[in-house]
C-alpha cells in the first residue's frame, strides 16, 4: 500500500514540474487564426485556455467575431481571393499526447495498476470562423490511431447589434456554448454530472450523458445585454446510445421506437454584475430506443436532464458549483427512476500561462438503488506556453458504490502535451 502511494506521489510530482514549466516566448495565443485575425492574445478571450472570459463567450456566440462588428465585412475577410486568407485566418491544427498511470481496487483481490503513454488525438479546424459580415462556420475534425470523427461542422447566422443580437445555426454541434461552471474544464475530465450514465426501472443503461456526444441539429438564440438563450431540436441517439444519431452510416435502425424522434434542448446564461458572475440552466428532453442485451426487443425510454450552474469570480479566482437533476421514463410501465448530481470547484489563473484548481462531485444514477453512488476529487494544474504549447495535468482520485460489493476505486493521474498552431 506505501509503495502504491509512493508511486502515485511520485508521479504527481513530476507532472506538476512538468506543467511548471513556463519559458517566455512570443505572444502567440489563443485558438490561433482569430489571434492571426485579430493580432491579439488568448488573455482577450481566455481565463485559462481552453476557459472562455465573458469577451470570448461573446465573440463566439457572435459567430466569432465582436458583437459590435455583426454585418460589417472587416478587413482581413475582403482577401477572400488570396491564399492566406483561408490558410492562416481559418485554419488552426492541434496535436495531442498523453501519459497516465491509473491504480483500479475493485475492494477484493489484486489492485490493478497501469501505466502507457498514447498519441491521444490531432485536430483540424479548416474553414472556421466569421465570414460575410453575418456569417460563421466551425468545422472540427479529430482522429487518433484508430478513428476518425467529425466533432462539429455548422453554419452560423448571426444579425443585430452589440445590444441586441439573434443566432441561427445548423450542423454537427457540441451540446451547449457554456460559460464559466458550464464552460470547457481547466484539467482534463468533466464534471460527473455531464459524464455519467443512467439506469431506467426496466434495467436498461441509458448511455446518453449531457457531454460527450455531438449531435446534429438547429439552433436559434438571442442575446439581449446580459442575457442569452439559446432553443434546440436534435436528432438524437442511436439505439442504446451507441453513437449520436448524426446522419448517414450513424442513423436510428430502422423500426427503432424513436426512429422519428427529436430531443430538445434549452441553455440560458445571466451576467450578474460588473464582475462577471453568472448563473446557466440548462434542460434536455429526448427519447431514446433501450434494451438490456441482443435478445430482447427495444423499447423507449423517455428522459430528461437538467442543470443550473453558477460562476463567482474572487478577484483571481473562480468560485464554480452546480447541481444537476433528472428522470428516465421506462415508456412500457411509465415507471419513473430520478438521478442527481452536483460539483464545487475552486480555479485560480496566477497569470495568462498558469492556473491551477480542485473539484469535488458526485452523481446518483437511481433514487431507488441504495449504494451506486460515484463521487470524484480532483487536482489539476494548466500551463500554456503561448506559443502554441500547452501541459496539463490532473490527479483524480473516484470512488464508486458497488451495490452489496466493496466499492471500486481508482487513482488516475494524466499529463497531456497539447500542440496547437
Amino acid at each position: 500500500m506505501k509503495e502504491h502511494l509512493m508511486k502515485i506521489m511520485v508521479l504527481t510530482g513530476i507532472a506538476i514540474l512538468c506543467s511548471l514549466v513556463v519559458i517566455p516566448v512570443e505572444q502567440i495565443e489563443a485558438m490561433p487564426n482569430f489571434a492571426r485575425q485579430y493580432g491579439t492574445t488568448c488573455s482577450h478571450c481566455h481565463t485559462i485556455v481552453p476557459r472562455l472570459n465573458r469577451t470570448g463567450y461573446e465573440f463566439r456566440r457572435a459567430g466569432y467575431r465582436m458583437p459590435s462588428e455583426i454585418g460589417e465585412i472587416r478587413e482581413f475577410e475582403k482577401n477572400r481571393d488570396e491564399f492566406d486568407y483561408t490558410s492562416g485566418n481559418y485554419f488552426a491544427a492541434r496535436l495531442q499526447m498523453n501519459a497516465s498511470y491509473k491504480s483500479t481496487d475493485m475492494g477484493s483481490g489484486p489492485t490493478t495498476d497501469v501505466s502507457k503513454i498514447e498519441f491521444k488525438e490531432f485536430t483540424l479546424y479548416p474553414l472556421t470562423g466569421g465570414f460575410l459580415g453575418n456569417w460563421a462556420s466551425l468545422a472540427e475534425i479529430s482522429g487518433s490511431t484508430d478513428e476518425l470523427e467529425v466533432e462539429n461542422g455548422y453554419l452560423r447566422y448571426v444579425t443585430g447589434d452589440d445590444n441586441t443580437f439573434w443566432q441561427v445555426r445548423g450542423g454537427l454541434f457540441h451540446p451547449f456554448e457554456g460559460y464559466g461552471a458550464s464552460d470547457r474544464p481547466l484539467g482534463l475530465s468533466r464534471p460527473l454530472i455531464q459524464s455519467q450514465k443512467t439506469t431506467n426501472s426496466n434495467g436498461d443503461v441509458n448511455g446518453w450523458h449531457p457531454w460527450g456526444f455531438d449531435q446534429t441539429g438547429l439552433e436559434a438564440g438571442v442575446s439581449h445585454q446580459n442575457s442569452s438563450i439559446s432553443f434546440t431540436v436534435l436528432n438524437g441517439l442511436m439505439d442504446n446510445a451507441e453513437d449520436p444519431a448524426q446522419g448517414g452510416a450513424l442513423s436510428k435502425s430502422a423500426g427503432s421506437p424513436t426512429e422519428n424522434s427529436m430531443d430538445f434542448q434549452v441553455f440560458a446564461n445571466q451576467f450578474i454584475g460588473t464582475i462577471n458572475a453568472a448563473v446557466s440552466a440548462y434542460y434536455y428532453n429526448g427519447r431514446i430506443a433501450l434494451s438490456p442485451s441482443d435478445t430482447i426487443p427495444l423499447a423507449q425510454n423517455d428522459f430528461q436532464r437538467y442543470a443550473v450552474y453558477i460562476t463567482i469570480p474572487l478577484n483571481t479566482a473562480q468560485l464554480m458549483g452546480a447541481y444537476s437533476g433528472g428522470s428516465d421514463t421506462y415508456t412500457a410501465t411509465d415507471a419513473s427512476i430520478n438521478n442527481s448530481g452536483m460539483f464545487i470547484e475552486l480555479d485560480n489563473y496566477f497569470s495568462p500561462k498558469f492556473g491551477s484548481g480542485i473539484r469535488y462531485d458526485s452523481f446518483d444514477p437511481s433514487d431507488i438503488a441504495d449504494n451506486d453512488v460515484s463521487s470524484a476529487f480532483s487536482v489539476f494544474a494548466n500551463a500554456p506556453l503561448n506559443n502554441g504549447v500547452q501541459f496539463i495535468v490532473e490527479y483524480k482520485y473516484m470512488k464508486t458504490e458497488m451495490g452489496a460489493n466493496p466499492d471500486k476505486t481508482t487513482n488516475s493521474i494524466n499529463l497531456r502535451s497539447i500542440y496547437i498552431f
